[in-house]
């Protein structure tokens, strides 16, 4: 048989104009107008004006004055420094109070003198080389040549060739002070031109920061030597060059060292960094000048580390400064945090990722950005060795690890170096300062490329360039040292706060095991160190079994725990170690009686408790200060001032995040018992087909457990015998309401009752019910008018036929809660929380919003592009979700399975709801009841300012919300019945129940609504009202008196009182608020206490 030579592919060329997205129902004009469309929510054009808004061409000129006065200024400064005097540098230099610092001391022969002056070459390093800096943080680098001469051959080793480095710009920062002090100088470029030195890594770099046009760039001036001064085999990775113990390490015998001479991975890159300093920026401006979007995907990839909090941490500075003001700490909290990674390591990633796919010049700059998420994604820095420019990988040898401290430190238990070198030979390790952070870049990398799987997603560009990342809503717990304490073992070369990094990172990691969704890392300039901490609260064990009694981890495990282990059997012969948390965690309960609900919301949280613990077994040398609660309730350890302090900024409520209590599991037990007895009567007209719940227990929603009754739908079988008139349907559901109660009674033993509206009342297994009756030809009309909804043609239902369905939508709602509960158990915690919040900032018919929004959060990829894996981090997203969500223009669309992003597109109504919330069976959100738009608006500011309040970390929950009540006019003081159900009216004593109790402050509540709507707008906490805050004394309801209802009109048809006024013979009219207050307390008579203007 003839073999048939397969067709040969057409090469496609100009890959880079391809459209990476299938936009369906795109319009072609659209795609005509805004160019290439990478998704929905990523034209070229807004790719484009992101990165004008980020980026400062330094290259051009018509960026104005700006870049004229900034390339100015560097030319002046290159400039001196090519012509500073000559003078000769010896170790007077190293004893000067201003500099000691910067040099490294401990050692028997440290220095030689060497000649400082002028220098030929200073280069344009990172961005600048490139002719870029970023709007927000605008940095330039330059670096000095350094002349060969001044160096031995082996000043490389213990810190020799630093000192001579730091020496000289030391003397450089002497002699740039009669530059910057000159009156040309100035008169040029301004008196608002500042200098300082600053220490990082081993190296010193001068820092100017120069004011041009309210933008403040900060040029830093480093330094770096010819690539022949040294060798660069005995800088290689496994190489050991720090052979005597440092001033910055307790002190060990110097034979003792010598006998170990551990390698110096860190120390060597930061020598080989500055040898191949040229070669590296050749690179990267060869490539530059080749690919003419090279320059945009490094502002793309600068944004997107940013945003995703992998170079900046949003709120830090309100963190540290409550740390440092509430704890009485005198240490200095810098703000500047260091993560490694360098303008250099974006800009050789982007060349490595260049070279390896041989894009064609004209790539454009989203594609060059998304190719580095995903080689950033597929790094495995454990296994892999990486060539800049090289498909290949080395699988990586043992020599890659740093041996840790044996006293946390099992002996498999290694520091790994991740590696990613400029060349075959292994010259430099760009990743030589993101020992701890390059892992979480991968990490959030990874997501990230997950999230372009839906390129057609509307949120896409939020979630990549908009959305910050706020510490609060992606951790759990912070820690911050600010000084590390000295290294107690042999020396390795990380420093001290990487090492303690490492023994905080290898406990938590040992003892939460798959509780620990995240733990990540910063370091201060100064040498602090921060760690942020995320659970993973899907883990909702109360037993931890450990490792067998006969396995050789057994011992560790124990030393590891101490006392806390217990070792138990199990059914298949086998005999653990094992952690029992109910037994070794003791909780306290819940704050009852507190006036806020937040506090309410307390139980125990076996995960933060567990950390606790860790602290206290393995941490003695530092000294904890507990940041979570009031300033009187701070834990100090015992003796504090001779050890370091580790302040431990923990949630600020601690919450349980279980699912199941015995509260919730005898309710829906007790739900599966009615359901089997209601769907089995048969002695009745109809027999019931369907049962729903009204109440959040059975979502795992509930605040706590309530007093009142647990509403129960019951939907009987059709039938053509229904009338038609409402009334008449009424009549019927009573006559079946008494035929199904009697066989209850007669079957069961259920005693029960029946209201005037045909509800059902009974106890069941000591729990009270009270059951509505559905009847479909009654429901589904208005059901089916709701969901096919058009607001082009058809009217909204009035309140009487939503009061129909609204339970039975209620249903629908707590049923899809109780699916994102199942799968994502922290959503629980999350919406108490947020319930808690929104009652507190007395935001009524608060409940459907705070589920809803909870569900978008954990229930899609819409949002942030992480998942929220605990109930803080779920709460504070709400929060943020409010604060920033577009509710003026768009939906929140709550989706199922199939997301249909055309509802994204609806009309917003005058009359709809401030907080439009769209689902599928109710797409204009016209069954929930919402907050009014003021009250909505109100809400907004309050979610936004306590993001923003320092208060969110020291805890002063009590002082911010009673501040916040003071934009209300007057206060109505009610006398709280929950209290005393019992009540005497002289001649017979009267007992009400909790539902009775409820209803009564009900038809309060909306009697003040109907006479006075459009002139008072009133506030209260929906839980002090519904009876979770019995123990209160009195309940409040909070008005504000609407402005625009006080100006005079001649229309006096108002609900409310009015006072006549007459001017020139025209009558006007204005609310009477002495008569409006007389009828307040008429509404209110045997419940009101007081009524205050505030």
């Amino acid at each position: 048989m003839e073999n048939k030579k397969r067709p040969r592919k057409r090469k496609v060329k100009n890959i880079s104009n391809t459209v990476l997205n299938k936009s369906d129902g795109a319009h072609v004009q659209q795609l005509l107008d805004e160019g290439f469309v990478y998704g929905r929510s990523l034209p070229l054009s807004r790719i484009k004006r992101l990165i004008r808004n980020h980026a400062l061409d330094l290259n051009q000129l018509n960026n104005g004055n700006t870049v004229m006065q900034l390339n100015g200024f560097i030319d002046t400064i290159i400039d001196f420094i090519k012509n500073v005097p000559t003078s000769r540098l010896n170790d007077s230099i190293l004893k000067d109070e201003r500099y000691s610092k910067f040099f490294k001391c401990g050692f028997q022969s440290y220095w030689s003198d060497y000649n400082y002056g002028a220098v030929d070459k200073v280069l344009k390093t990172g961005s600048a080389a490139i002719g870029y800096v970023n709007h927000e943080s605008p940095t330039i680098d330059l670096s000095i040549e350094l002349p060969s001469s001044i160096f031995n051959p082996k000043d490389y080793i213990n810190y020799r060739y630093l000192n001579k480095r730091n020496a000289w710009l030391c003397k450089l920062y002497d002699d740039m002070q009669s530059l910057l002090c000159a009156d040309d100088f100035r008169k040029q470029f301004g008196e608002n031109i500042t200098s300082s030195l600053d220490y990082d890594n081993y190296k010193v770099k001068i820092h100017l920061i120069f004011s041009v046009n309210n933008i403040r760039f900060l040029i830093r001036i480093g330094a770096h030597i010819p690539s022949n001064t040294f060798k660069i085999s005995p800088l290689e990775i496994n190489r050991n060059n720090v052979r005597i113990p440092t001033t910055t390490l307790v002190d060990i015998n110097e034979s003792e060292q010598s006998n170990t001479l551990w390698p110096t991975p860190t120390y060597n890159s930061s020598i080989s960094e500055d040898l191949q300093r040229d070669a590296i920026e050749s690179r990267i401006t060869e490539t530059n000048h080749k690919y003419r979007r090279m320059k945009d995907a490094f502002t793309l990839l600068s944004v997107w580390a940013t945003k995703q909090g992998v170079s900046h941490v949003t709120n830090l500075p309100y963190l540290l400064n409550a740390m440092n003001t509430d704890s009485g700490n005198n240490h200095r909290l810098d703000m500047e945090i260091n993560s490694g990674l360098t303008d250099t390591f974006w800009l050789l990633l982007l060349v490595h990722v260049i070279e390896i796919n041989k894009y064609p010049c004209d790539v454009e700059s989203f594609p060059l950005f998304l190719a580095c998420l995903k080689f950033l994604a597929s790094m495995d820095t454990k296994k892999h060795i990486y060539i800049l420019g090289s498909k290949k990988t080395e699988i990586m040898s043992n020599e890659a690890t740093v041996p840790g401290n044996t006293e946390f430190v099992t002996e498999n238990h290694d520091i790994f170096i991740p590696q990613f070198y400029t060349d075959r030979d292994k010259s430099h390790n760009i990743c030589h300062q993101t020992v701890f952070v390059l892992q979480e870049l991968i990490d959030k990398a990874r997501i990230s490329v997950g999230a372009t799987d839906y390129m057609s997603s509307p949120f896409l560009y939020g979630q990549l360039f908009e959305i910050s990342c706020d510490i609060k809503c992606h951790y759990d717990i912070i820690f911050y040292i600010p000084e590390c304490p000295k290294v107690k073992s042999k020396l390795w070369e990380l420093r001290v706060h990487e090492y303690t990094a490492w023994n905080l990172k290898h406990v938590l990691e040992y003892g939460l095991k798959d509780r620990l969704r995240y733990i990540h890392f910063r370091y201060t300039h100064e040498g602090a160190l921060l760690v942020m901490v995320s659970f993973d609260e899907n883990i909702q064990r109360s037993t931890d079994v450990g490792p067998l009694t006969s396995s050789p981890e057994c011992t560790y495990f124990r030393n590891f725990w101490g006392t806390l282990v217990e070792t138990r059997s199990f059914d298949d012969g086998s005999i653990s170690e094992c952690l029992l948390w109910d037994k070794v965690i003791q909780g306290e309960p819940p704050c009852r009686n507190s006036a806020v609900s937040l506090q309410i919301c307390s139980g125990i949280n076996v995960n933060l408790r567990i950390i606790q613990l860790l602290l206290k077994l393995h941490f003695t040398d530092l000294s904890i200060v507990d940041i979570n609660g009031d300033t009187k309730k701070r834990k100090f350890d015992g003796n504090s001032h001779n050890r370091q302090t580790i302040y431990v900024h923990s949630p600020m409520v601690e919450v349980n995040p279980r699912l199941l209590n015995s509260y919730r599991s005898s309710l829906m037990n007790l739900f599966n018992d009615l359901n089997g007895i209601l769907r089995s009567l048969r002695n009745v007209p109809l027999s019931v087909c369907n049962v729903y719940t009204c109440s959040p227990e059975f979502a795992y929603i509930d605040f706590g457990p309530s007093d009142l009754r647990h509403r129960v739908l019951i939907e009987l079988e059709s039938s053509n015998k229904w009338p038609n008139e409402p009334k008449a349907i009424a009549g019927v559901k009573v006559a079946l309401a008494i035929a199904i109660l009697k066989e209850l009674n007669k079957k069961h033993g259920i005693k029960s009752n029946i209201t005037v509206d045909g509800e059902m009342e009974i106890e069941f297994h000591k729990v009270k019910l009270s059951m509505k009756m559905l009847c479909q030809c009654e429901y589904l009309p208005i059901v089916k008018s709701i969901r096919d909804f058009d607001p082009d043609t058809d009217t909204p239902p009035t309140e009487d036929e939503l009061s129909v369905v609204r339970d039975y939508f209620r249903s629908l709602h707590l049923e899809r809660c109780k699916v994102v509960a199942l799968k994502c158990p922290s959503y629980s915690a999350s919406v108490r929380l947020s319930k808690a919040f929104a009652a507190d900032c007395l935001l009524p018919n608060n409940e459907f919003l705070c589920e809803m929004s909870n569900c978008f959060i954990f229930g899609s990829n819409d949002f942030m592009l992480s998942q929220a894996t605990s109930g803080w981090t779920g709460f504070y997203r709400f929060l943020y979700l409010v604060a920033h969500y577009d509710w003026i223009t768009q939906p929140m669309v709550i989706r199922d399975e199939k997301f249909n992003y055309d509802s994204l597109i609806l009309n917003k109504r005058q009359w709809m709801s401030f907080f439009w919330v769209s689902t599928p069976e109710d797409p204009y959100c016209l069954a929930s009841r919402m907050p009014t738009a003021l009250m909505a608006k109100r809400f907004i500011l309050q979610c936004s300012n306590f993001l923003k309040s320092k208060e969110i970390y020291s805890m002063k929950l009590l002082s911010y919300f009673n501040v916040d009540r003071a934009g209300y006019n007057f206060v109505i003081t009610l006398d709280n019945i929950y209290r005393k159900l019992k009540f005497s009216d002289g001649a017979k004593n009267i007992k009400v129940t909790f539902d009775e109790a409820q209803y009564l402050l009900n038809v309060v509540l909306d009697e003040l609504r109907d006479n006075f709507g459009g002139l008072l707008e009133i506030a209260y906490n929906e839980l002090h009202f519904n009876g979770f805050h019995s123990d209160l004394k009195h309940l409040q309801i909070y008005v504000k008196i609407n402005p625009l209802a006080c100006i005079p009109s001649e229309v006096n048809t108002a609900s409310y009182p009015l006072a006549e006024i007459s001017h020139n013979n025209v009558k006007s009219y204005v609310p009477d608020i002495q008569a409006v207050l007389e009828r307040i307390k008429e509404i209110t008579y045997g419940l009101i206490v007081d009524v205050k203007f505030i």
